[in-house]
């Protein structure tokens, strides 16, 4: 369950490793969802990035600790939560996303979908 000061854990290549929520932008929290965050951890302090820790910033939902059942049937089962930084347009601010995402992510019409190998 996500709600707030949660910490989640970024799954792209941004260079941000753990940001804790701050608020969500919708009234719902299932995937896909749009949060504010807070930049807590970042990979490597030798790496001179344009984001700094303590920096707010926008995040999508990509998975959540819950048993996520889709319509054909099939469990999806995550234990990590999970989010991928966006920039102000809404889009990714990496170049990939590591690990499987659910299908029903591409509902959002962003271009994150693409950026995955796996989708599930």
């Amino acid at each position: 369950m996500i709600q707030l000061n949660t910490c989640l854990i970024s799954f792209d290549n941004s260079g941000i490793r753990v940001v804790r929520c701050i608020r969500f932008l919708n009234k719902n929290k299932k995937l896909g969802s749009f949060l504010i965050v807070s930049v807590k951890s970042i990979r490597s302090k030798n790496i001179k990035l344009k984001i700094k820790k303590g920096s707010i910033l926008i995040a999508c939902l990509l998975k959540k600790t819950t048993t996520h059942v889709k319509f054909s049937g099939l469990k999806l089962v995550t234990t990590i939560n999970g989010v991928v930084i966006l920039n102000k347009q809404f889009q990714p601010i990496s170049s990939r996303i590591i690990g499987v995402l659910a299908r029903e992510i591409k509902l959002g019409g962003l271009k994150k979908i693409s950026l995955s190998g796996v989708v599930i």
